[in-house]
């Protein structure tokens, strides 16, 4: 099963898409500007075995590669 959403549940039983955040600016001191990416699963109907990947993830690299 393959692009499924994973969620967490907040208050009031809100649900929230678990993503990765990531910053834009990560040396700024103020607005360092967060960009986020969801994350989605991949799971195995036959043995349960699960992969996670994110969205966007050229961006994600290229933010990481600033610090």
């Amino acid at each position: 099963m393959k692009n499924l959403s994973i969620v967490d549940k907040g208050e009031s039983n809100t649900k929230y898409a678990l993503a990765i955040e990531s910053y834009k600016n990560p040396d700024a001191l103020l607005f360092k500007g967060t960009t986020k990416h969801q994350l989605k699963a991949t799971v195995c109907g036959s043995c349960g075995h699960t992969t996670f990947s994110v969205a966007n993830h050229q961006e994600l690299w290229q933010n990481h590669q600033k610090k």
